[in-house]
């Protein structure tokens, strides 16, 4: 029953683990970004529009006129700002507050228009109150957070509007209107928004699920061979353009078909796992382990110094071969061998692998739960 509920809820009701906050934020601003740009054509496009064409229909006075310009004007002039900032900071931290911003004033122009056309009785009550529906629906896609961010957008203005309402005196029922459809409006916004925010949260998990499964080994939990060759590419240029240096240290198990032979693949698995952990706790964060294919690991290492490398790769040795490890099987003594080589002038990572990979040969070839450093190229 336990599990039923948990399933319904991740469905229906997905959450981002904390751990991934910063890059969901990083999501949402790219998402906001792009909605708050689409918004702002469709103003730029729309609001002129519906400038001219009252100004042609001759159904409005120049003072009715001059004043709808003026209450469409900031939202005009918003929209014009959001394309600015596009172009100008595309990367800046500005969508989401110009988006919510947008909606904001899209929703109070709206209003005040429709409190103006009630209060002078023109007849362009009931249009302007179609398009309050309107804004209302479209606006609740802008609220990336959900109802939190509906708030900001209809809580405020609609205070406005109603006290307008008593003010100017306005009696809605005799010019046909009703609040109710807008209330309802409102109520569906809210809904349409919590579900935009939980489409995004499904979008965001599934996203990053598929990212994690094209880079993580799935057994053992670090990056897999294809990830570490382009941040090994990566390395190589910031090197040859930024003179940085960086090492490599290739593991392998020693006589690890042994244990699968012996004890089965399941134990097997269970080695690399746990030795996944020892190496990643024996390097700092901003190194880098990887599982190179079957029981051959690489560590990435930003230093170059050869003592340094092999202090880590020693460190790594005694850290596989100091404790036994706990399997179903029972207690397993497992070593290691390494071989490590420090990156040169402007070798490509393959040939830095290549000197590791020989060097791990020479201890493997000295008698195995050894640690070899290649000699820099000559």
């Amino acid at each position: 029953m336990r599990d039923k509920l948990q399933t319904f809820q991740e469905y229906y009701f997905p959450s981002v683990p904390p751990a991934l906050h910063p890059e969901f934020e990083h999501f949402q601003q790219q998402v906001a970004r792009r909605l708050s740009v689409l918004a702002a054509g469709l103003i730029l496009l729309i609001l002129p529009l519906f400038q001219l064409f009252e100004t042609t229909s001759g159904h409005f006075s120049t003072t009715a006129l001059y004043h709808q310009g003026q209450m469409r004007l900031p939202v005009v002039v918003l929209a014009m700002l959001v394309i600015m900032l596009r172009l100008l900071r595309p990367q800046g931290q500005w969508p989401r507050p110009a988006m919510l911003t947008l909606g904001f004033a899209l929703i109070c122009m709206v209003l005040g228009m429709l409190l103006y056309h009630l209060h002078w009785g023109t007849g362009y009550a009931m249009t302007l109150f179609s398009g309050l529906v309107m804004s209302l629906a479209v606006t609740s896609i802008l609220a990336t957070r959900g109802s939190r961010d509906l708030l900001i957008i209809y809580l405020i203005p609609g205070l406005f509007f109603i006290a307008g309402l008593a003010l100017l005196e306005i009696p809605l029922r005799s010019e046909g209107l009703t609040l109710i459809v807008p209330l309802m409006t409102v109520v569906i916004g809210v809904i349409l928004a919590e579900n935009h925010y939980r489409g995004f949260v499904t979008m965001f998990l599934l996203t990053h699920h598929l990212k994690r499964s094209a880079t993580t080994d799935p057994l053992t939990g670090l990056l897999n061979r294809r990830a570490t060759q382009s941040i090994l590419d990566l390395e190589c240029a910031r090197a040859k353009r930024h003179d940085l240096h960086f090492a490599v240290i290739m593991a392998d198990l020693d006589r690890f078909k042994r244990v699968n032979d012996q004890y089965g693949h399941e134990v097997g698995d269970e080695v690399l796992r746990e030795l996944a952990g020892r190496l990643s706790a024996s390097v700092r964060k901003e190194d880098s382990v990887a599982r190179w294919g079957g029981e051959e690991f690489l560590v990435l290492l930003r230093e170059d110094r050869p003592e340094l490398v092999m202090q880590v790769a020693e460190k790594i040795r005694q850290a596989v071969a100091g404790q036994s490890f706990a399997t179903k099987a029972g207690p397993l003594s497992i070593t290691i061998s390494l071989g490590g080589a420090c990156h040169t002038g402007e070798e490509p990572a393959e040939a830095t692998i290549s000197r590791a990979d020989t060097a791990l040969y020479q201890a493997k070839e000295a008698g195995r739960n050894q640690t070899m450093l290649a000699k820099p190229e000559s």
